[in-house]
């Protein structure tokens, strides 16, 4: 795990992806409250979580908005929009840094149309630990 971690500390850097050590007490519509020291706050545009936790997950969000029809076009520009949303943010927040939200997290630096700032909130000292 020493070598991937060591390997994906300059992409971090050079993305603008920074690692936070700890676990979210609070997830609010437009900032997270960390379970650390301080409990310090961070605000954010958009927040993906990638805890790996079994949740129901639609395109649509919870609920879907009056009107939607769940087809397959209309999911295509539903999950269009979404990703418009994500790469236009100035500032990301990704909750999980095992595979998906690594992933995740590289994807959004790789295609974000801005200077988008990320940050990748995980309980442990890197990201990918355990991965293996």
């Amino acid at each position: 795990a020493k070598d991937s971690t060591y390997l994906l500390e300059p992409f971090l850097t050079k993305h603008r992806v920074t690692h936070i050590r700890a676990t979210v007490k609070e997830l609010l519509k437009d900032k997270a409250v960390l379970n650390d020291d301080g409990n310090k706050v961070i605000e954010f545009d958009v927040c993906l979580v990638a805890v790996g936790a079994p949740i129901p997950w639609s395109a649509g969000g919870n609920g879907l908005p009056q009107g939607y029809d769940g087809s397959r076009d209309n999911r295509l520009v539903k999950l269009q929009q979404e990703g418009e949303k994500i790469t236009n943010s100035k500032h990301v927040v990704v909750i999980g840094g095992g595979l998906i939200g690594a992933e995740v997290a590289g994807d959004i630096a790789a295609y974000s149309k801005n200077e988008t700032k990320l940050t990748l909130v995980h309980s442990e000292d890197t990201p990918l630990s355990g991965c293996d």
